[in-house]
């Protein structure tokens, strides 16, 4: 039997503020779960 979990988080922020945060690759580290090491070393190039 098939099961649907759904859940929201209200962000108190735009949604350009947003966008800007998760478009940052050096905040992956900040969104990535605590048992996964990231670790942004080096960008050669802008995003």
């Amino acid at each position: 039997m098939p099961y649907t979990l759904e859940l929201e988080t209200i962000i108190d922020c735009t949604f350009e503020g947003l966008y800007a945060f998760h478009a940052n690759p050096y905040n992956l580290p900040l969104i990535t779960p605590p048992n996964i090491k990231v670790e942004v070393i080096k960008l050669d190039k802008p995003i």
